[in-house]
């Protein structure tokens, strides 16, 4: 019965970026790629994980609007203590594939709780009990 309550338990890990980088600008194969990044950064399989590209978006860093973008990375017991680890994972990577200066990326990080997020039509508390 424990085992199968683990499974329904959302991990849910999300992956948000944010970029004024032109939608035809970013590579075909650039959220495959990140998706595997981030899997190898959280220790999980790329199939838990959501990511979320939104390219074109208005930015301004610096009273510029040179090349920039912003990650949100968010999941239950994401904890402060890897930070660093995901940090120095995926923001280089976003600077090589995207052609954006690594001082331009910003990340928040987001350790959400089981009623923050959700599946389907269930919060992940609901399916945790």
């Amino acid at each position: 019965l424990h085992s199968s309550k683990k499974n329904l338990q959302p991990e849910m890990p999300l992956c948000q970026v944010y970029t004024n980088v032109a939608r035809q600008d970013i590579p075909k194969d650039f959220g495959e790629k990140l998706i595997q990044v981030v899997g190898g950064t959280l220790g999980k399989s790329a199939d838990k994980i959501k990511l979320i590209i939104v390219p074109d978006c208005i930015m301004i860093r610096k009273c510029s609007s040179e090349p920039s973008a912003h990650v949100d990375l968010s999941q239950r017991g994401l904890g402060v203590e890897n930070n660093g680890k995901h940090i120095k994972a995926i923001n280089p990577f976003i600077s090589e594939m995207l052609k954006i200066p690594l001082e331009s990326i910003t990340m928040k990080f987001f350790d959400v709780k089981p009623i923050e997020m959700g599946i389907g039509d269930k919060t992940g508390a609901e399916l945790m009990a």
